[in-house]
Order: structure tokens, then sequence, then C-alpha cells
């Protein structure tokens, strides 16, 4: 996840890391389904939690063109991912949490005291 740190900056830099990650993260994931899908998938879950976090939405979509998200059960069976749970992987980016509604400012600490 350092490699992260390199994505954003814009320029010559920012590109290679990006481009480097992307390849990583190809290979990581070719070689998954062979052998153990559910390392891959945890890894891959903690990093779109990570760019989401940092509103890293350009690699993200990235990373979905190149269909590196979950390693379903369709692909190995040893995965415990459903075909719709990978689907549904990708739909939760699209998803934009509401942020939570502010209470409204009242009164009622100062009438606390009225009634002593």
């Amino acid at each position: 996840m350092q490699l992260l740190d390199g994505i954003g900056g814009g320029g010559a830099a920012s590109v290679a890391v990006t481009t480097k990650i992307l390849d990583c993260l190809e290979n990581f994931r070719r070689e998954s389904c062979g052998i153990d899908p559910a390392v891959y998938n945890k890894f891959i879950t903690t990093m779109k939690d990570t760019v989401t976090a940092r509103s890293l939405n350009e690699f993200w979509s990235r990373v979905k063109e190149g269909n590196n998200g979950l390693i379903s059960s369709n692909e190995n069976m040893r995965s415990s991912v459903s075909t719709e749970e990978a689907e549904a992987f990708w739909q939760m980016e699209d998803q934009v949490q509401a942020p939570a509604p502010k209470p409204e400012a009242s009164d009622d600490m100062e009438d606390l005291l009225d009634d002593l």
C-alpha cells in the first residue's frame, strides 16, 4: 500500500508508479487465481478501502478497466466469493454515502436551567 503514496502528484513519476502498481496487481491476481484466491481478495479489498479513503478515483478506474477485482468461485473453486459478490465489489464504489444530517441547534440546553 505504500506505493499508493506515489500516486496523484501528476508528472512522469506518478504515471510510472501507477503503471508499476497496475502491473503488479495484474500479476498478483493471475498467480492467485491458481494458488490461493483468499490472499488476493483480502488484499484488493484493503486496497479499495485505501484508494476510496484517499479519493484516488482515477487510479481505481484503471484497476476496474483491468478487471482486477475479486476472484470469484467461478474463476477458482477455492474462492469463497460468489460471482454476484465479485460484481457488487465494483458497484459499491459508485455508491456515495450521504453525509449524516447535522443535529439542529436548539435552545434545549438553555431551557434545562429554567426549571430550577
